[in-house]
């Protein structure tokens, strides 16, 4: 894994070098006590059933403002409007994958090339390797192969400094037309249904779901984010006695004892 240290603020980032994750000078005086954090859209992945387990997560780590709710015409995806940092939402353990959510009024892909748009594709990129992704990078889009994507690739390419990997890249980036009624955090009523394209980059290296202790698959192994949600439906307490013995991986009690200690765990 390649750890990238973002530029000071007094440091300019080169044309080839990643795009900050903001370009503002530290805020004072009274600046400071007006600012209010940035509100940015988050979508949530899950695995099919969980979706109930998973806001409630949402919520108790991430506090968001309202409640999440789901994606337009999908059923394994939430949104979530979320103010604070990052890293908090890349805590959730039954949760498959964060993806930081753009949305452009433009009519097609071709249009996201301009130097109105590019950058900001650019900075959430830089934004998924500071969070834990290599430099490397992969479009996941219905005709990713062709010449508008591969000049988007390119473009990218540059603004960022990373490398696109068509197979393994990982900062991966997600393109749809944008949901009707699902507006971006501000956005006025009216135009709530009006299409665009949404460019959905995802936080880290690898899915959530990856644990960094499974150091190998395992045939039939729990997912873990299946664990964490058996774990939080039964509770944790300090006297419990767990036992996961002859069950493949011992995914069930690596995600308890994550969740707490128990007095006895085999």
């Amino acid at each position: 894994m390649t750890t990238v240290t973002p530029p000071r603020a007094s440091q300019r980032p080169s044309a080839r070098g990643p795009v900050g994750s903001t370009g503002r000078a530290p805020l004072r005086g009274p600046a400071r006590a007006s600012y209010r954090p940035l509100t940015q859209r988050l979508e949530v992945t899950f695995l099919p059933g969980l979706g109930e387990i998973v806001a409630d997560e949402i919520t108790e780590r991430l506090a968001p403002a309202r409640p999440p709710r789901p994606v337009p015409g999908r059923e394994d995806a939430l949104l979530v409007d979320h103010s604070g940092r990052l890293e908090r939402a890349l805590s959730l353990r039954t949760a498959v994958a964060v993806f930081l959510v753009l949305t452009f009024d433009v009519p097609r892909p071709k249009s996201l090339t301009s130097g109105e748009h590019l950058p900001r594709i650019a900075d959430a990129m830089a934004t998924s390797v500071r969070l834990g992704a290599a430099r490397t990078f992969r479009f996941e889009a219905a005709g990713h192969d062709s010449s508008v994507f591969q000049r988007l690739a390119a473009e990218l390419a540059h603004a960022t400094g990373l490398v696109h990997d068509d197979a393994e890249g990982e900062v991966v980036v997600r393109f749809r037309r944008t949901p009707r009624n699902a507006p971006q955090p501000g956005a006025s009523p009216a135009r709530t249904d009006e299409a665009g394209w949404d460019v959905l980059v995802r936080l880290g290296g690898r899915p959530l779901s990856a644990r960094p202790w499974r150091v190998a698959d395992f045939p039939g192994a729990v997912n873990a984010t299946i664990a964490a949600a058996i774990v939080r439906l039964v509770g944790d307490q300090a006297g419990d006695r767990v036992a996961n013995l002859m069950c493949g991986s011992g995914t069930l009690l690596i995600e308890r004892l994550l969740a707490g200690p128990a007095a006895t765990a085999v």
